[in-house]
């Protein structure tokens, strides 16, 4: 079969990962969850998460099995080696600094088993953060993970690229998409701080 084929069936495996992912989580989506199986929902979050996982984890096989058939298009040589893992550095920052300002328990699904909480929303926290890394940027994960995708990968196959564009829009997408079930779990308050803060990253730091 042409190496066109696969790159086909590999964007449309990305393109319903990603789809699925966001729609599994989506208010509209999560309310159906909400109305027929409300006693089970507190396990959504962690069984969601198992199931991305899962799935992701096909995607890449597919992905690493791929290359064997490739060609290299793209490397990082000479010195933009430093700038590699100068960005690969920028990235591991925003995921470490990020992570200590969200509720890891809270976003894996674990808190919602044990407080048998009905709340789904992706990375909500009772309180979100407007100071520290979320003053740079409101997506921390989003902007590092959109980093590690063009910065991670030493060599750069077609099946790479596909990748890389595809889940960088969808961490733009994501974004909105997440933005607005913030917007309707904490109102006024976070449009006032999208208001201060861009997106993905600013270098003046937020201020109150």
């Amino acid at each position: 079969m042409d190496l066109f084929y696969y790159h086909a069936i590999l964007g449309l495996m990305l393109i319903c990962w990603c789809s699925m992912h966001s729609a599994l989580i989506s208010l509209t989506f999560t309310s159906l969850v909400e109305r027929w199986a409300s006693s089970t929902l507190r396990y959504y979050r962690i069984v969601y998460n198992g199931f991305s996982v899962v799935t992701l984890f096909f995607i890449l096989t597919y992905i690493f099995w791929l290359q064997t058939m490739e060609r290299a298009v793209l490397q990082w040589t000479g010195n933009f080696i430093a700038l590699r893992f100068l960005l690969i550095g920028i990235a591991i920052f925003f995921f470490i600094v990020g992570a200590k300002r969200y509720d890891m328990s809270y976003f894996l699904g674990i808190s919602q088993v044990k407080a048998a909480t009905r709340s789904v929303i992706l990375g909500a926290t009772p309180d979100f953060q407007t100071h520290g890394i979320f003053g740079l940027t409101r997506h921390p994960w989003y902007f590092g993970g959109i980093v590690a995708l063009w910065s991670v990968p030493a060599v750069f196959y077609p099946s790479t690229i596909m990748t890389a564009c595809i889940f960088s829009c969808y961490f733009v997408v994501g974004a909105v998409l997440e933005e607005r079930k913030l917007l309707v779990h904490f109102g006024d308050s976070y449009r006032v701080y999208q208001q201060k803060v861009p997106m993905f990253f600013s270098i003046n730091k937020y201020r109150h």
